[in-house]
C-alpha cells in the first residue's frame, strides 16, 4: 500500500505542477460572463489548509502526537498550501482564470487529493514509522469533499434536461377510454 501511495503522490505532483502552471496562465485572460463566488469551495481549501495542522500521526509508544506539518515534507505541505490556494483563488475570482477556470479548479482540487490520499496511504501503511491519527483522515475526507464540489458542474452539465414539465394530466387525455385497458 506504501508502494502504490508513492505511485499516487508523484503523479499528482506531476499533474499538479503541470495544471498549476496553465492555471497561473489562464489567470491572464479575463471571464466575459463572471459568475459570483463560490463559498463552498473557499471554506473548504481553507479547511484542507487548516487540517494538516491536525494530528496527523501518533508515535508508536503513543506519547508524541504529530500535526501534519511535522508528518509530511516541507515540499508536500508547500504543495498543499499552493493547490488548495489555487482552488479558493478560483472560487474566490470568478471573473478571472478564462473560460476553462472550472476545468482548472477540478484539475488543481484532484491533484490536491492525489496528494494528500497518496500521503494518508504512505501513513497507514506505515511508512512513517507510527499509527495514522484522525487529523490526516480528516483532512482526506475535506479534500474528497473539495474535489466533489469542483466536478459538480461538470455533473451537471453531462445530466440530460427536460425543456418543459412533463403533463400527466395531459397525457391521459390521449387515452380514447380508460376502460378499455
Amino acid at each position: 500500500m506504501s508502494g502504490l501511495g508513492s505511485l499516487l503522490v508523484n503523479c499528482a505532483w506531476l499533474s499538479g505542477l503541470v495544471v498549476a502552471f496553465l492555471t497561473i496562465r489562464a489567470f491572464e485572460e479575463p471571464v466575459r460572463d463572471a459568475g459570483s463566488r463560490r463559498p463552498v469551495p473557499i471554506a473548504l481549501a481553507g479547511a484542507v489548509i487548516l487540517s494538516v495542522g491536525m494530528p496527523w500521526a501518533t508515535s508508536p509508544n503513543g506519547q508524541i502526537t504529530s500535526s501534519g506539518w511535522l508528518v509530511l515534507s516541507s515540499a508536500t505541505v508547500v504543495a498543499v498550501i499552493l493547490l488548495a490556494t489555487g482552488v479558493g483563488a478560483l472560487a474566490a475570482l470568478p471573473d478571472w482564470g478564462g473560460p476553462r477556470r472550472d476545468l482548472h479548479a477540478l484539475l488543481l482540487s484532484l491533484s490536491l487529493l492525489g496528494i494528500v490520499a497518496g500521503n494518508w496511504l504512505i501513513g497507514a501503511a506505515g511508512g512513517w514509522g507510527q499509527t495514522l491519527h484522525w487529523g490526516a483522515t480528516a483532512s482526506l475526507a475535506l479534500t474528497a469533499a473539495l474535489a466533489a464540489v469542483e466536478a459538480l458542474p461538470f455533473l451537471r452539465e453531462a445530466m440530460p434536461r427536460r425543456e418543459e414539465p412533463l403533463d400527466l394530466t395531459g397525457e391521459l387525455t390521449r387515452l380514447d377510454d380508460l376502460r378499455a385497458y
